[in-house]
């Protein structure tokens, strides 16, 4: 959770600053992932299910529907909602 709040205010300077988004961007969908899986690991399958969609949203509103990482969110998450 730290590491999500540390990237999303790094985020913010960033598009302040008007750099190149992508990789910070791409990391913060790993840590929302990351979370999501640590959801899961305790059993919190509403909360892990939650997080997937909020990775799978990022994803496809930052990246686009085309990026890798979108692809791969959207997969996780219905992975994931078949299991639950």
């Amino acid at each position: 959770m730290k590491a999500l709040i540390l990237i999303q205010d790094e985020l913010i300077e960033i598009e302040e600053r008007k750099e190149k988004l992508e990789s910070r961007q791409t990391v913060m969908i790993i840590a929302l992932h990351n979370i999501a899986v640590e959801y899961e690991y305790l059993k919190q399958y509403q909360s892990a299910l939650l997080t997937y969609k909020k990775a799978s949203d990022f994803a496809n509103k930052m990246l686009g529907e085309d990026h890798p990482f979108t692809t791969k969110m959207e997969a996780v998450l219905e992975e994931s909602s078949e299991k639950v």
